[in-house]
């Protein structure tokens, strides 16, 4: 196996199929699949292994099985060896390992990876060495211009701005997309320039303020020309090209369509980030969703992404239905712009229009109806009729991954402010023995995040009683749980419910 070898390999997803690897690690199979991992050279072995292992708290063995792709060098490696040695707090190496200092072909993911990590950095409090790895890159501007940056505090990013951005530079060079500056597009605020980011609350480089003043004629007349999507950025570039991939995805044929959607997914919303002109294109999403059959479901799930802050994997009690940024955190996008406004503009849209999405929950596809109900679950002081037709639809629903959808999403419909009607309903739900066990398990999942209650005795043995592999499995669709894990969601996020202290780096990151 060499350097060539493996990235191939790695790019094509040759190998044991996951499903297989995740079977044998469920049968207690770790050995063989880290034997096969160093045998075959099988990146799914190795990568199911390694997070199995530090699951486990086993980092020493998880790093042995990981070692001999971090040596050949594939970036998909060098990712999973900054998160095993985060976790195994064994951070100086896993600095020495990303700093970029290569100017092969493999640049550009090293420096990415470099960015992530100086992100989980950042929100652990470690600023000096978040400094210390940027400056040592030699590339600062890239550096700050291109990654998803989530920040702890509103003070560590002025001290790393301090030290990174030169004092010299001009209000002129922040606009100029070519200068390597984070700021974005010509109607990009940056954040600390007169007065800071809410200086610019309300005007016009506000996607909020943008997306809240858009006519519903416009709107309804799918008028790119209304938004001004040129002066907003998306994760890979310039809005300006947005329109266009919105209308091939509305009136072109299945291929156009299928390929716009796939650029849409890859710019409005990349490995996990929102962005300003994905929150400008929500009103359109929506739109095409509710007239176009075609891609339907997926169109529902970018925009239940564009309108959900970056997830982490997040299932704890505190982190499972939170949408929204929290409010003491700033978190940037690659393009430099807040993406707190990007999430509260996108989750705005789709109240505003929530209207629109409430006939898909009678789609004839449960897939259909199940990306529904996760995209009108963004929704921020959604209308009456909403959690309404959520509870109508439960009634008469017999798919049981639409059902927990159901119940989820008017479990986060409620979850910001907490309310005590919903609560006694989840309450209710999950202690009915009647009632189907998805419904009393997502049930019972939405209550413990809408209470900071004790986990009680019979919810507890409830828990350990009904979250058996099956349902996992039956469940494993649920948007909220696959956003945990793809394959184990509902028992990584009973894990980290019942056990937060096991995963701290979980609170770092949402604080």
């Amino acid at each position: 196996m060499d350097m060539d070898d493996l990235w191939r390999r790695v790019q094509d997803g040759e190998g044991i199929p996951p499903q297989k690897v995740g079977t044998l690690l469920e049968l207690g199979h770790v050995d063989l699949v880290v034997q096969m991992a160093h045998e075959r050279g099988d990146w799914f072995c190795a990568q199911a292994a390694v997070r199995g292992l530090c699951e486990a708290g086993e980092f020493e063995w998880a790093w042995t099985a990981l070692a001999p792709f971090v040596e050949a060098g594939p970036p998909a490696a060098l990712r999973e060896a900054t998160e095993v040695l985060l976790r195994w707090r064994r951070t100086e190496e896993a600095l020495a390992l990303i700093r970029p200092n290569e100017s092969d072909e493999t640049m550009r993911e090293l420096r990415r990876i470099c960015r992530d990590f100086a992100q989980r950095l950042v929100r652990t409090g470690r600023v000096e060495e978040v400094v210390e790895l940027l400056e040592s890159s030699g590339e600062k501007s890239a550096l700050l211009s291109s990654p998803t940056t989530s920040i702890a505090g509103q003070s560590d990013i002025e001290r790393i701005l301090k030290l990174l951005v030169p004092p010299a530079a001009t209000a002129e060079q922040g606009t100029n997309r070519s200068s390597g500056s984070w700021r974005g597009g010509g109607g990009v605020p940056h954040v600390l320039d007169e007065g800071g980011a809410e200086f610019h609350a309300g005007t016009d480089q506000d996607v909020r303020a943008i997306v809240a003043a858009l006519p519903a004629a416009a709107k309804d007349g799918f008028r790119y020309d209304a938004v001004p999507f040129d002066l907003f950025d998306h994760n890979c570039g310039s809005g300006s090209e947005v329109p266009g991939l919105l209308e091939e995805l509305r009136t072109g044929d299945m291929q156009t369509a299928d390929r716009a959607l796939g650029a849409l997914w890859g710019s409005v919303w990349h490995q996990g980030t929102s962005s300003a002109a994905g929150a400008l294109a929500v009103p359109f999403l929506i739109r095409i969703a509710a007239t176009h059959p075609h891609h339907r479901a997926d169109v529902l799930l970018l925009i239940a992404a564009v309108a959900r802050r970056q997830h982490f994997g997040d299932g704890t009690r505190t982190g499972l239905l939170r949408a929204a940024h929290p409010t003491e955190t700033m978190s940037i996008e690659p393009s430099g712009y807040l993406a707190n406004w990007s999430v509260q503009a996108a989750r705005e849209a789709v109240a505003a229009d929530a209207n629109l999405l409430l006939t898909l929950l009678d789609d004839p596809e449960p897939v259909v109806r199940s990306s529904t109900a996760y995209a009108l679950a963004a929704a921020p002081a959604a209308p009456p009729a909403v959690p309404a037709a959520l509870n109508i639809r439960l009634a008469a629903e017999d798919n049981p991954v639409v059902r927990a959808c159901l119940v989820l999403a008017a479990g986060q419909l409620a979850f910001e402010n907490r309310d005590p009607a919903t609560t006694e309903l989840m309450h209710a739900r999950w202690q009915d023995t009647a009632r189907p066990v998805d419904v009393r398990m997502s049930a019972a999942l939405a209550w413990l995040c809408l209470t900071n209650d004790p986990i009680p005795a019979d919810l507890d043995a409830f828990l350990d009683e009904a979250a058996t592999d099956d349902l996992n499995t039956l469940l494993a669709p649920v948007p909220w749980l696959r956003d945990v894990d793809d394959d184990a969601g509902l028992h990584l996020c009973l894990k980290q419910m019942r056990n937060p202290a096991d995963y701290p780096w979980l609170t770092e990151l949402r604080h």
